[in-house]
């Protein structure tokens, strides 16, 4: 029962804080929003030399998981408003705190993959060489069916809980610095559409930032990473690597709060 009441105690920060309760319809917009973009991606941003039907799937990968980054962010401010409106002396870093965490970062995802879903087939359906697509004769499997597609959304779906997490440990280690975070990722992704020519310039710099301060489960490149691995290793490894820093951003969190605190205990 003393897991429980913890658990409670922690739902208890959230009607304190109204605007989280909108993070489930911000993060529905971002899938419905960024599906246009999702849609034309692939062919004027990463690797639109390919043949179309190969693009065609490609495409459909990035039209179901649209929003997921910006969701996966979203997810990781829940996990860091959970410490920054905690009020009690007890350490930021602990099992209920995470658990609720991660529980919200799972229902985040699950409302962007239906937002995302209810928009693919439409807009993939207005793909820009449907035509030729047609014409190879080659529209099955459904292309939002096949097991590339399954495993980018998987590894997606999982670094909702995980990123939620972060977000604790980012919080207890940052403070309300944790705050910036969420905007140093989001600007570079709105500004994409506008980037045109220079897009191909700042991408190099633009995958180390994503691929190593935060594991990016879902920006565009790895989503193509692991959707084009077949054997799972790159999905496996993307796990392992969101996981390894979830395990680092806790332990540096909960070292961080002690520092501020000596002497405190562990709730």
């Amino acid at each position: 029962m003393g897991i429980v009441r913890r658990f409670v105690d922690e739902w208890r920060v959230l009607p304190g804080t109204w605007w989280v309760w909108s993070l489930p319809v911000v993060v529905a917009a971002g899938a419905l929003l960024l599906a246009p973009l999702n849609a034309r991606l692939y062919h004027d941003y990463l690797f639109g030399a390919l043949h179309p039907v190969e693009e065609y799937r490609a495409t459909a990968v990035q039209l179901a998981t649209s929003g997921f980054f910006v969701g996966q962010v979203v997810a990781l401010l829940f996990g860091a408003v959970l410490v920054l409106r905690d009020r009690s002396a007890a350490a930021p870093v602990r099992p209920a705190k995470l658990a609720m965490a991660a529980l919200g970062g799972a229902l985040l995802g699950g409302v962007t993959v239906t937002a995302a879903a209810s928009v693919a087939a439409s807009r993939l359906a207005g793909y820009w060489a449907i035509d030729t697509v047609r014409h190879e004769g080659r529209l099955s499997p459904d292309p939002l069916r096949t097991a590339a597609t399954w495993r980018a959304v998987g590894v997606g779906l999982v670094g909702f809980p995980v990123w939620a997490v972060i977000g604790v440990g980012l919080a207890a280690l940052l403070g309300r610095w944790v705050l910036a975070v969420p905007v140093l990722l989001l600007v570079p992704v709105a500004a994409a559409p506008w980037l045109g020519p220079v897009a191909g310039v700042v991408a190099a710099p633009l995958a180390v930032l994503y691929l190593l301060p935060l594991p990016a489960s879902s920006n565009a490149l790895t989503v193509h990473l692991v959707a084009a691995d077949p054997s799972g290793l790159v999905a496996v490894v993307n796990v392992l690597f969101m996981l390894l820093y979830a395990g680092v951003s806790m332990v540096d969190g909960r070292a961080a709060w002690r520092r501020r605190r000596p002497g405190a205990g562990q709730k």
